[in-house]
């Protein structure tokens, strides 16, 4: 049973995907920065600011005495330092603190970053100051995303999917209808009572938007087929009310509840591109 709050979470689900995301990216970047600086003399801006001083001073430092000890240690400390946003993505999958240990961690290292720039200024050196304006602007947009997950959600959020099938469950069990299972020849069987049947088609119109995504497709919490783009499925079902569901592997996910009759029906679903998450569209033909 999934609290009010995680399901008011939910709805924010791609957002805190994201926000993950972004933690993990700061550890592959950081960590890719290692070989990157020794190699080409660049660095990726996105990672922390922390790791650049690191092994920017210790590769310095190798230049000087002409050996790599000094860089491996830089190397082996940086990694150390860095492999605690790589924990934090695995935890903030269940736990809202990992992502506002990571946040704060973030934003400690976006605050060195910022120091470091208006000290260049104050001595008078602006081309070099100019420098830093890149990879700040990449720490501000970081910042803004894991600020506003932490504001969305109050709570490490569910996947929508799995409180979508526990809510179809539920009224499945409430309207003593119970939960549907598919015969092998893909047609549904009640299991309670013999309701009549009718046909139901769901149609995927050709969409570039979410196009390589297929849609699992359910009816009241029991997973039926894999809607591709451009696709087409019809399949029996009971005449009793149900629920139609959509969803994908990454948090997308919508449901349209379907009345009670005999008359065989069609649907269209789409997804519609949002600002800050996509979703389902059911639009009954």
């Amino acid at each position: 049973m999934y609290t009010e709050q995680q399901k008011q979470a939910s709805k924010y689900y791609q957002h805190w995907m994201t926000a993950r995301i972004d933690l993990l990216l700061v550890f592959v970047l950081s960590a890719l920065n290692i070989i990157m600086i020794p190699l080409t003399d660049r660095y990726f801006t996105f990672a922390t600011y922390i790791s650049d001083i690191l092994l920017g001073t210790f590769w310095t430092i190798r230049m000087e005495e002409g050996v790599m000890i000094p860089y491996i240690f830089g190397a082996i400390l940086t990694l150390i330092l860095i492999a605690v946003f790589l924990v934090l993505f695995f935890v903030s999958k269940k736990h809202w603190g990992a992502m506002l240990a990571g946040t704060i961690l973030y934003g400690l290292d976006t605050l060195l970053l910022i120091m470091d720039m208006v000290s260049v200024f104050v001595t008078g050196e602006a081309l070099a100051g100019l420098s830093f304006l890149g990879m700040l602007v990449w720490h501000a947009c970081g910042m803004f995303i894991f600020i506003s997950a932490l504001i969305k959600c109050r709570t490490a959020p569910i996947n929508p999917a799995l409180i979508q099938k526990e809510e179809a469950e539920e009224a499945a069990a409430a309207t003593g209808i119970g939960i549907l299972s598919v015969n092998e020849d893909g047609t549904i069987s009640e299991t309670t009572e013999n309701l009549g049947t009718r046909q139901l088609t769901v149609t995927r119109p050709k969409n570039f938007v979410g196009c390589a995504i297929p849609f699992s497709m359910s009816i009241d919490g029991e997973q039926l087929f894999l809607l591709k783009n451009g696709k087409s499925e019809t399949l029996t079902v009971t005449a009793g009310a149900c629920r139609l569901e959509g969803h994908t592997g990454n948090g997308i996910a919508s449901s349209v509840d379907i009345p009670a009759g005999t008359e065989d029906l069609s649907y269209e679903v789409s997804m519609k591109m949002g600002m800050w998450a996509n979703e389902f569209v059911f639009t009954r033909k």
